[in-house]
């Protein structure tokens, strides 16, 4: 298993690097970039820029964008993942990382979107290693193993996409939804304010990784 950090250069077969953190330099700076632009609007050239360089220098640390954009959001999801959470039995472990990356992911919403399209992108997440393995714990193997971790990835990472299609008021336009649909439970909760609209979010993602847990223990039972 995987351990959770910034381990890109070898991956994506940029060797000859001197130092960690010059790389952790240019996603600092990608970071930025994309605060005003989102990720899909900086470039490796207008990186470079930014930071001084000849713009192919970026191509000595990252391969290419999207494995900028894959060391981006391990960061992201790694600086929400404890050692604590690996400690604990695989479906607890399931559902915190799931948490962590649900937390992580709706502040950086552009980072949901990449890691969706980003080709190979979660064979090189070390929190998808994590989920991976405990899903072997409990009792997963062969075609099985991949069905079901592709079922709670698109859980995860679906519900993000959806619920942060209105950022930056991805609740408020969830309430607006609701008051649509003119049913009274919904047009309460719109009714409540984004915060509950929220945590009815939440809930209905950790309501189905639950279910889909569930399902697993019954499967190998």
């Amino acid at each position: 298993m995987a351990v959770l950090g910034v381990a890109w250069a070898e991956e994506w077969g940029c060797t000859g690097m001197s130092a960690k953190l010059q790389q952790e330099d240019f996603i600092e700076a990608a970071f930025g970039l994309a605060q005003d632009s989102g990720v899909h609007g900086f470039t490796m050239r207008s990186l470079g820029e930014k930071m001084g360089l000849d713009p192919t220098t970026v191509y000595r640390y990252f391969k290419s964008k999207d494995a900028l954009v894959v060391a981006m959001v391990g960061r992201t999801l790694a600086s929400r993942i404890t050692p604590e959470m690996l400690e604990t039995p695989p479906r607890q472990r399931i559902m915190l990382i799931a948490c962590a990356a649900r937390a992580a992911l709706l502040e950086n919403p552009e980072m949901a979107a990449a890691l969706a399209n980003a080709t190979g992108s979660a064979e090189t997440l070390a929190a998808s290693e994590v989920v991976v393995d405990a899903l072997e714990q409990m009792g997963l193997t062969g075609r099985s193993l991949v069905v079901w971790y592709q079922l709670i990835e698109g859980i995860v990472i679906g519900g993000v996409l959806l619920d942060s299609g209105g950022a930056p008021q991805n609740w408020e336009s969830r309430g607006d939804r609701y008051r649509t649909l003119g049913v009274r439970p919904f047009t309460e909760v719109a009714k409540a304010g984004p915060d509950e609209v929220e945590a009815v979010g939440d809930e209905a993602v950790m309501l189905g990784l639950s279910t889909v847990l569930d399902a697993i223990e019954a499967s190998v039972g």
